[in-house]
């Protein structure tokens, strides 16, 4: 294929959708009804099996990475052929998410993913001939469609789209030859972006790893390389200072879990009483997003205070629990059923303890399969290294902070790349489909 270049087209049109603007004069404005083969269709609402690759495998909302809109390769399902019959996706078939975290997502499915069938929650378009399916896929990565689903939840109650709405979905479309030397040119501009994307990330994961690892060293063998060591008699943890001895977190502090409250008690900023939950939790930080108020009385040694080292104690998702914030600064705020809190004098100290491989280490022996949570109990009873002076424990703590603020520096250097790269790609994609880039081969 020959190397595509990029020009404008001579002469556009209004298109008379405020969030598409100006179109080249020979497209067309098409609705999502207009172009489908057959009427959108509703998954199947069966409960789906274990997985096993001699059935479908059966494609749920929550299987759709919200990241890139592709499959997970954990957590998978199957559905008997007998359930699955009306709901086997074929090649190039979109699915549009309706409700949930997730709507308005979209997912291309390509036979390459193997036999499939879809769920309840997601709608299924398939496409007449003259449409290239990747084409409106790329179409639904633009700031138009989320312009357009934007202005949908504006006029619902809830955050739903169903097929009625996604049926008068209006887009911006070229000929059949147009859609394929833009899908064309995409795929080889946006492999390339995604390319550079994936090298970012895996430079943030190794930098992250070396972050605790740097604190993990700090933690459990101190800094000065000269010093005495004894066995922990622990294998896994090796040889520690001399000075230093193996303790259960519960002789260091006090615990507990958070507070247990009913739909109805939930309330307004106004009326309301902060309370914190995971999501109030990003990269070791306190932040006031998706936030939660109750209006309820509740007991002050279940109110936060400076130094309470706030942690993540339960959720769905196994890589959030033991996730944890220092309260370091004055709010009036408790904290939800799914945290807890661990009260200490030496807080800075052990919220490093609590990144550290040896938290880690204990976490991951708490997670079963039907539930992921860290208990009071469990967490009381945890083996750590500890240094009982305090003039080192303030010596370790000012070279963490030093050493892991150079880190943490250099992570969201990597972050901001992503997100610039991030932004061209979805601006790219726009002008592509758009027509405000002409892309000719």
């Amino acid at each position: 294929m020959q190397q595509c270049k990029i020009k404008t087209y001579n002469k556009y049109k209004d298109s008379g959708i405020e969030w598409i603007g100006k179109i080249p004069q020979h497209w067309e404005i098409k609705k999502l009804k207009q172009i489908i083969s057959k009427p959108l269709q509703y998954g199947a609402n069966e409960r789906g099996d274990a997985y096993n690759e001699q059935y479908p495998r059966y494609i749920r909302i929550t299987d759709i990475k919200v990241e890139d809109s592709s499959l997970k390769n954990e957590g998978k399902l199957s559905l008997s052929f007998e359930k699955a019959q009306d709901y086997i996706l074929e090649d190039g078939n979109i699915l549009f998410a309706r409700s949930g975290a997730t709507v308005g997502k979209t997912f291309l499915y390509q036979k390459e993913y193997g036999l499939s069938a879809f769920a309840g929650y997601l709608i299924r378009a398939s496409f007449e001939k003259f449409i290239i399916p990747k084409y409106i896929y790329y179409y639904t990565l633009t700031y138009s469609y989320e312009e357009w689903k934007n202005r949908i939840f504006i006029q619902a109650t809830i955050q739903n789209i169903g097929a009625n709405k996604y049926n008068n979905l209006e887009i911006s479309l070229p000929n059949k030859a147009g859609q394929q030397q833009i899908v064309e040119y995409l795929d080889k501009k946006c492999g390339e972006v995604d390319r550079v994307v994936e090298v970012q990330k895996l430079i943030i994961e190794k930098l992250k790893e070396y972050k605790q690892s740097v604190i993990t060293e700090a933690v459990t063998k101190g800094l000065d390389k000269n010093t005495p060591l004894k066995d922990s008699g622990i294998e896994w943890i090796g040889k520690i200072p001399q000075h230093w001895n193996i303790q259960r977190i519960k002789t260091l502090g006090e615990y507990r879990n958070g507070l247990i409250y009913s739909p109805d008690e939930i309330s307004d900023e106004d009326n309301g009483i902060l309370v914190l939950r995971s999501s109030n939790i990003s990269n070791g930080k306190i932040i006031f997003e998706d936030n939660v108020y109750i209006n309820k009385s509740i007991p002050e040694n279940m109110m936060l205070k400076i130094g309470d080292i706030l942690i993540c104690s339960r959720n769905g998702s196994r890589e959030l629990v033991g996730k944890n914030a220092i309260i370091d600064f004055n709010f009036r705020a408790s904290f939800g059923a799914f945290m807890m809190i661990f009260r200490c004098n030496c807080y800075k100290y052990m919220y490093y303890i609590l990144n550290s491989h040896v938290f880690n280490y204990y976490l991951g022996s708490f997670h079963t399969s039907t539930i992921n949570q860290l208990t009071g109990k469990n967490f009381g009873d945890m083996i750590i290294v500890y240094c009982n002076n305090t003039d080192e424990q303030n010596v370790i703590v000012e070279y963490l902070d030093k050493k892991c603020s150079e880190i943490d520096k250099a992570i969201s250097e990597k972050e901001v790349l992503i997100e610039k790269l991030t932004q061209y790609k979805k601006s790219l994609i726009y002008e592509c489909v758009t027509g405000k880039r002409k892309v000719v081969a």
